[in-house]
């Protein structure tokens, strides 16, 4: 309604530019008809001009002289060539990389050549289905734990490995970075066992494993001879390695330090990659321990995860290993974990626990992880720890384990020292099988009792008696919910508590409790025994 009439428009009518065009556009017509007249037409001239272009781009080009530019020399030269060719436009876009982890289905298993074809069959359904739905599936981790397969079955999930997933794919196993090769050989005679060994690890020979677990086989010194595959053939890439329950003699582990130690091609030792090395349970005693300090020798800061523990070193195996340790210096700055139980680092032998100490000196802004359970440390041992641990002021300490290790009193104090002055956030603690006693028991109590990040506290078999549990039961009814509030488990089994005072401490900590079946109401323990004789 805002608009008035138009009833007086000319739609023949040209104005300024469009009047200009309009005369433009008849010139031109006018000039290509009188064009076209003389010289017989366009095409002709154009015909010969691109055919001879195309002779000269095919004898430099080197291909066939039919193009899409020939497809149609009478169009107009806006037209010529018409639409781009296939090979011209825009590639396809590429299938997006799926990551897939393989595992053989079902439960525990002796996998014989039938259920190995299964297994593979059960594979490929897995990769085609990714394949179907649009994606380009990449094996980036395989589990073959928990099986035991028969040298025939690992011959055939070998050779699926060494396939390609579609044509134009490489191998399964190009694009593996992890491989869990435990317990794989159970019950298998040794030649047998050797066999299934040897044929999947040399399926993963060109790969470029980032982490390898060959623990729980029974490898010795044939089984490492028989996995140059997993071990020496990954020096490229081995980040993580894991041996533990192998059954590795002084002489495996010299052969598998040997290993590590070959230079890589860029001349430098292939421990100098790890971050992550388990040795455990693997009962090698002090030449296991050299053979180990060997590798730590060539280990650097990569390394952030160790765990050599259940080995039975004794003091100068343990010494070398505490000593190889604090000779890393400053290449210990990121471990984070450290696990050296059931070595022995007594204190009365020179230099042990003191070179211990410097090594937990050089990680403990960064530790978290600490278990020298059944290391022979006593109270001289722990107050250096502690020490060490207490060095940088504030500890990231998580999870500590110095159980087994004669401490008494005084040891208590110390670690109550550590806890009270650093306040790590520690979830894990435990104290077992040590020699508290009331005064050691109410020490550590002491540090933790308000603590909001002790989940499991394990003080079992550390001669507290019945005055230690009613202190705990006291504690635990005046602070009420700030009584170490996140506690999960507690274990105070083998104290010598009374039968009354176990039904308390059930009624009041419930389920977190373990259990009580080892407790001799009879037992007196520090000032219970000392008042029982006076009396």
């Amino acid at each position: 309604s805002m608009l008035e009439d138009m009833d007086d428009n000319d739609e023949d009518a040209k104005y300024g530019d469009e009047e200009e065009e309009e005369e433009e556009k008849s010139d031109a017509e006018g000039e290509a008809e009188a064009e076209a007249e003389s010289d017989g037409g366009w095409d002709d001239d154009l015909d010969d001009h691109l055919s001879d272009d195309l002779t000269a781009d095919t004898e430099v080009a080197g291909v066939s002289c039919h193009s899409e530019a020939s497809a149609d020399i009478s169009a107009p030269p806006s037209q010529v060539g018409g639409p781009p060719a296939a090979s011209a436009r825009a590639p396809a876009l590429q299938q997006p990389a799926v990551p897939i982890t393989l595992c053989p289905p079902g439960d525990r298993e002796s996998v014989d050549e039938a259920r190995a074809r299964q297994i593979v069959e059960y594979w490929r359904e897995q990769l085609a289905q990714v394949t179907e739905n649009g994606g380009s599936p990449v094996v980036t981790e395989v589990v073959l734990s928990d099986k035991s397969y028969s040298p025939s079955a690992a011959s055939i999930l070998a050779s699926f490995f060494a396939s390609s997933p579609t044509p134009d794919a490489p191998p399964v196993s190009s694009g593996a970075k992890v491989l869990d090769a435990s317990d794989m050989i159970a019950s298998l005679p040794e030649e047998d066992g050797l066999a299934t060994l040897r044929a999947l690890c040399d399926a993963f020979a060109q790969s470029s494993l980032a982490e390898v677990d060959l623990s729980d086989n029974a490898l010795g010194s044939k089984g490492i001879s028989a996995c140059p595959g997993v071990l020496g053939g990954q020096a490229g890439s081995l980040e993580r390695l894991r041996l533990c329950n192998n059954g590795l003699s002084a002489e495996s582990m010299e052969e598998v330090a040997d290993v590590l130690k070959a230079p890589t091609e860029n001349e430098e030792a292939m421990a100098g990659r790890l971050t992550q090395m388990h040795f455990y349970n693997n009962m090698s005693g002090d030449g296991g321990c050299a053979a180990f300090a060997r590798i730590l020798g060539n280990c650097t800061a990569a390394l952030a995860d160790v765990r050599f523990s259940g080995t039975r070193g004794g003091r100068d195996g343990s010494f070398l290993v505490a000593r190889a340790l604090s000779d890393m210096g400053d290449d210990l700055r990121n471990l984070t974990r450290l696990d050296l139980a059931d070595n022995s680092f007594p204190p009365h032998v020179e230099g042990s626990a003191e070179k211990l100490a410097e090594a937990i000196v050089m990680c403990a802004p960064q530790l978290e992880y600490l278990n020298l359970r059944d290391c022979s440390m006593e109270d001289d041992g722990a107050m250096r720890i502690c020490a060490a641990l207490s060095s940088g002021g504030t500890s990231p300490l998580r999870h500590l384990d110095l159980s087994g290790n004669e401490l008494t009193p005084a040891g208590a104090r110390h670690l109550s020292a550590f806890l009270s002055e650093c306040r790590p956030p520690l979830a894990t603690l435990h104290l077992e099988e040590n020699e508290l006693g009331l005064a050691g028991f109410a020490a550590v109590i002491g540090s933790v009792q308000s603590s909001p990040s002790i989940e499991e506290l394990r003080l079992g078999s550390n001669e507290l008696g019945g005055k230690a549990a009613r202190a705990l039961l006291d504690a635990r009814s005046v602070m009420g919910s700030e009584f170490m509030p996140n506690l999960c488990v507690i274990d105070l089994n083998g104290n010598g508590f009374p039968a009354e005072v176990v039904e308390e401490l059930e009624v009041v900590f419930c389920s977190m409790l373990e259990d009580m079946d080892d407790n001799d109401e009879d037992a007196k323990y520090g000032d219970e025994e000392e008042e029982e004789e006076e009396k």
